[in-house]
């Protein structure tokens, strides 16, 4: 409640109600900012304001940016936050239900982290879905194997379903060539 008037905290009567030590108040409130959920804004007298942080800002991106850097930037961070926007909305379609935060957060590193594209991203989750995969963690497999082969777009993803498509086809034929036919019996029909 202080946070949302704008109080200042005070350690000491927060650590008395709390039957805590205020060292122990500054190690949560340490913990809370390492994880983006506040920001502390200090005052001259060594007193701080607690500050709750916007986590839907925070998952699909702000509205404006921050940095004062060239247009291109400010343009590259609002296509950013709008593709994941679009995958976020993606994935709750496919899926049938809202996305998690946790969900939000490994769609947002995959991209950040390996660098794959939004567009191959979204056809991860599409080709998942229509293959019974809603899992978060199945689908940034799927796409970060596909960036690893080298897919930035979905044109070449499709090129490289098709080639392996054609390549199990292969192998299926010379298996049946050779006698092998690969059909499973059942345990109860085994020889």
């Amino acid at each position: 409640m202080r946070a949302k008037h704008g109080i200042v905290e005070d350690r000491s009567k927060t650590a008395n109600v709390l039957g805590i030590t205020p060292d122990e108040i500054d190690a949560a409130w340490d913990y809370w900012e390492s994880v983006g959920v506040i920001r502390r804004d200090y005052m001259p007298d060594d007193s701080y304001r607690v500050v709750f942080l916007s986590q839907i800002s925070r998952f699909y991106g702000n509205k404006k940016s921050r940095s004062s850097g060239s247009e291109s930037e400010e343009q590259d961070s609002r296509l950013v936050n709008l593709d994941l926007k679009h995958l976020y909305d993606t994935y709750e379609s496919a899926s049938g239900r809202s996305i998690p935060s946790s969900d939000a957060r490994k769609i947002a590193d995959t991209i950040g982290t390996f660098g794959v594209s939004p567009e191959v991203y979204a056809y991860a989750i599409k080709y998942s879905s229509d293959n019974g995969h809603n899992d978060v963690r199945y689908i940034n497999k799927v796409a970060i194997n596909w960036h690893k082969e080298g897919c930035n777009t979905e044109a070449d993803v499709k090129a490289l379903l098709d080639k392996d498509a054609k390549r199990r086809y292969l192998y299926g034929r010379i298996f049946k060539e050779i006698g092998f036919n690969r059909q499973w019996n059942s345990p109860g029909t085994a020889r």
